[in-house]
């Protein structure tokens, strides 16, 4: 009996382990497709729309004469699509791909290149369903104009809110109750209650747009004896060496300034003939960049490795300090909107401050500081990390990564297209042609011209001094563009919604506002003429807005970068695996 017991059992066991290996498969892929269904599902970035936050199909280059790396939009589609060729410039059959690295504007053409794939990323969907979505986060939603699209953009405004575009920031106002969507019906610009909407220390270091970084100085820029390249940075008084190098030296005595002169060339090529100007271009989208119509930027980033060469070891083996002596301060300072913005260290000290752009009647304006801090200085024989922040009507201060300094100042969006542009308001509304007549709404605030020039320049006293790695960085910046497309009544396409008094976006309770970071080449909320017939009748009608009810979720993490469209084993590069602000 004992035998026939133990032989009955070894039996039945694999039957049993069986039906529990199929029990458990079934489970898993139950669970794995509720988790995707109701969790967290993968999406897969098409356009350029969020670049280069988020990629969609595109190219990367390398520069051979700096080193730098960067990504190019899609040059060919597809016949009749979006969808990229898998090679990009093939000769005889697509045309020569003519870019320009960002770093020194060297030209590379004719070259056939890959096209890759866009970012693969992991949205966090229904989280909405748990907590209210936040300003700025990056959302997935059903495009109001495609219901059957899924499009991604950076969230703007929120429900029962008024949103305002102005020089590039975001302003809002708390709605008053009136019919929602675009209009005049909103608060007028210059009424009190607007507030900017800063973004976060993450999200701006995501979104901070790199202009020029003299890491990347090319070690030889002439060609048949031909210079090609100019540095932004000029030294603004004898001893400085700075043409060519990587790192900026000034062996004098006296204070000093290295300055961005915006007139240099960029790009030396008769057809994109650009200066180092600070302004709103992408790099990305030189695929269509052909007649540049850039606005300048007001909002950047100084930083730079500052060194006061080392100096003799005093009584007791110490090295002078700032304190003692060494340099008394450094500051790095922002023109823009006809006023300076100053982030100052100065012995143990830290201050950030703001004044009128001297002018020839009053050649020095008293510096209004902000803020300040306590800080280690700057000590001879070491380098000191100095980031500058001008972004959002703040201003912050970082030494060694830390922010020693942080200061704010609060303008209303019509005191801010003043300052942005020399004119009230009023007379911009009310510009003419050269005929004597108004200008269209669509044209008033649309034109880069009327907005002035950024520049920036650090300043030095005390004596000698080593500037390594000098760079300039610029944030997002949402252009007042006009629409594409006529809405009942008009004539000709108006202001894009959102970026003139007169399309000011009132949100209802459910309503959300989305913009792209890419914002030249991003069809997003500004530009929408209309939601699906479907989407108007069972949803909601409002132009420019999503609803709730399309909210897929938060973009949070991007788990598979840029795939190589040629590579023959899909591999991912694993450098650029991140979280998304």
């Amino acid at each position: 009996m004992s035998n026939q017991s133990t032989a009955a059992q070894a039996t039945d066991a694999p039957k049993e382990s069986v039906k529990e290996t199929l029990i458990s498969i079934v489970i898993a892929f139950a669970l794995a497709f509720v988790f995707r269904g109701f969790v967290v599902e993968a999406f897969v970035i098409p356009t350029g729309s969020m670049a280069p936050t988020l990629m969609g199909a595109h190219m990367r280059f390398q520069s051979d004469a700096t080193g730098y790396s960067w990504p190019v939009g899609p040059w060919h589609l597809r016949q009749g699509t979006s969808e990229a060729k898998a090679i990009q410039g093939q000769r005889g059959v697509d045309g020569p791909i003519t870019v320009h690295d960002p770093m020194s504007g060297k030209r590379f053409d004719g070259v056939d290149i890959a096209s890759r794939a866009g970012d693969r990323i992991l949205v966090l969907k229904y989280l909405y369903g748990f907590r209210e979505p936040e300003r700025y986060d990056v959302v997935v939603f059903k495009n109001p104009g495609e219901p059957a699209v899924n499009y991604i953009k950076r969230l703007i405004g929120l429900p029962g809110e008024q949103i305002a575009l102005v020089d590039g920031d975001v302003f809002v106002h708390k709605s008053d109750g009136r019919t929602t969507g675009f209009g005049p019906g909103g608060v007028e610009w210059d009424a009190p209650g607007w507030q900017i909407a800063r973004k976060s220390d993450a999200v701006s270091k995501t979104v901070w747009q790199p202009v020029f970084d003299a890491e990347f100085t090319p070690p030889n820029a002439n060609a048949g004896g031909v210079t090609w390249f100019q540095t932004p940075w000029v030294g603004q008084s004898a001893g400085w060496a700075v043409e060519g190098q990587r790192a900026y030296t000034y062996d004098g005595a006296g204070p000093t300034a290295l300055a961005w002169d915006s007139n240099r060339d960029f790009i030396r090529d008769a057809k994109m003939g650009l200066k180092w100007e600070i302004s709103d271009r992408y790099a990305y989208n030189e695929c269509y960049d052909r007649l540049p119509r850039n606005f300048p930027v007001g909002d950047i980033r100084l930083r730079a490795g500052i060194e006061i060469p080392d100096l003799p070891v005093g009584r007791m083996g110490i090295r002078p300090s700032v304190a003692e002596g060494a340099v008394p301060s450094v500051s790095a300072i922002v023109t823009a909107r006809g006023h300076e913005f100053r982030g100052m260290v100065t012995a143990g000290k830290a201050s950030v401050a703001m004044r009128p752009q001297p002018t020839t009647d009053q050649p020095d304006p008293a510096w209004k500081e902000l803020g300040q801090g306590e800080t280690h200085g700057i000590r001879s024989g070491f380098v000191a990390q100095i980031e500058f922040w001008h972004i959002d009507q703040r201003l912050e201060l970082l030494v060694d990564g830390k922010v020693a300094a942080r200061g704010e100042y609060d303008w209303t969006p019509a005191e801010r297209i003043a300052a942005a542009t020399g004119q009230s308001l009023a007379d911009l509304l009310s510009r003419k042609d050269q005929l004597g007549r108004v200008l269209p709404a669509g044209a008033q605030l649309s034109d880069p011209s009327i907005y002035k020039a950024s520049g920036a320049r650090w300043e030095f006293s005390g004596g000698p001094v080593v500037v390594h790695r000098a760079a300039l960085d610029r944030d997002l910046h949402y252009r007042p563009d006009f629409r594409r497309s006529l809405q009942p009544g008009e004539s000709q396409p108006g202001p894009a919604w959102a970026t003139h008094p007169n399309t000011v976006m009132t949100l209802g309770p459910d309503h959300f506002f989305v913009l792209g970071d890419n914002s030249p080449a991003s069809e997003d909320g500004r530009l929408w003429t209309g939601p699906d017939s479907w989407v108007a009748s069972e949803i909601d009608p409002t132009i420019g807005v999503v609803p709730r009810e399309l909210m897929l979720g938060k973009a949070f993490f991007v788990y598979f970068p840029a795939l190589a469209g040629n590579s023959p084993i899909p591999m991912p590069d694993f450098g650029r695996l991140r979280f998304i602000w």
